[in-house]
């Protein structure tokens, strides 16, 4: 059987899902990408890919076996020995368990593989220990999706605490730029014959008293100064909030560039899990003797998929 199409459907899709594994473009949140809890999500991510990899150099691995000058005994006692490889990849850290079998079912499947007649027959036998992986790389996957939340929460509490301070300094001067311009307002009324303007004025801004210290006491000398005055805050306050202008654009680029992350993350999960699915049912196909390429077009999947795809951390 011609294997190439398995070949090349395989490998495509998986060299596109491996351009995930390069990390995400981090540069106004990059300080905080050193937190643990990091550290634990960035190793769960290369355990998957590391999974990936395996997977990619079996399949290579069975194409090389199909096309090797040997009868299918011997094909297939090689293929055990690569599926045997290939799981201690997929594993996390060899252990068997975290796939969902033990040495007994690993011993029994490798036994079903050398003891089928034809070499197809080898491939459907290992079935068993492919639909476990498929399961574990779910489930690993699934672990990553989880640990999301966790991640976002504290990257997104180390940039607010770094910023309480200036965004409280920020809010208390556009507040208090806001009751200026109020108060210049009040001032254009009480110029107008507007008693309750005034009123309102010399009640939400007592400073405005030493020139003004009662409505009765108001003249068109004292409005004046008053006016100047509160010109002159304003126009200082519309200073500081300037300078700290670029404070606050860095502070939202912190928290968009974490959403992007976020965002991203979840599309390569995504990505992987279809990635995975397509794969496990290229190699059932196979070991049932069905063209892959009629069923499953895995390189136009490939090709959209390098169309969305985006890095790992």
């Amino acid at each position: 059987m011609d294997m190439s199409p398995f070949s090349e459907n395989t490998s495509t899709m998986f060299v596109e899902v491996a351009r995930i594994s390069r990390p995400f473009p981090w540069e106004n949140a990059k300080p905080y990408v050193d937190a643990s809890e990091f550290a634990d999500f960035r190793q769960r991510a290369t355990t998957v890919i590391g999974a990936f990899r395996g997977i990619v150099m079996y399949s290579n691995q069975v194409v090389a076996l199909n096309n090797a000058k040997m009868d299918d005994k011997k094909k297939n006692d090689q293929l055990a020995k690569y599926i045997e490889e290939a799981t201690r990849k997929v594993s996390q850290e060899g252990m068997l368990d975290s796939i969902g079998i033990d040495a007994a079912e690993l011993k029994a499947i490798l036994a079903d593989v050398r003891n089928a007649e034809v070499f197809l027959e080898g491939i459907a036998a290992a079935s068993p220990l492919i639909n476990a992986i498929v399961v574990s790389m779910g489930n690993q996957l699934e672990a990553i999706q989880s640990s999301i939340p966790k991640v976002f929460a504290s990257v997104d509490s180390k940039i607010e605490a770094d910023y309480a301070d200036r965004k409280s300094n920020y809010a208390n001067l556009v507040r208090l730029q806001v009751a200026t311009m109020r108060g210049m307002t009040q001032i254009y009324k009480a110029r107008r014959g507007d008693q309750a303007a005034l009123d309102t004025l010399l009640r939400e801004d007592p400073s405005v008293k030493e020139l003004i210290p009662s409505p009765e006491k108001a003249t068109g000398k004292s409005l004046a100064a008053a006016e100047a005055v509160l010109t002159d805050r304003a126009m200082k306050l519309d200073t500081f909030i300037h300078q700290m202008d670029s404070e606050a654009a860095t502070y939202r680029a912190k928290r968009r560039e974490l959403s992007d992350w976020q965002m991203s993350v979840e599309e390569k999960i995504k990505i992987a899990r279809d990635a995975i699915a397509v794969w496990a049912q290229s190699h059932r196909n196979l070991g049932a003797g069905i063209p892959v390429p009629p069923l499953i077009d895995v390189g136009g999947i490939a090709k959209g998929l390098a169309k969305t795809v985006v890095p790992l951390p």
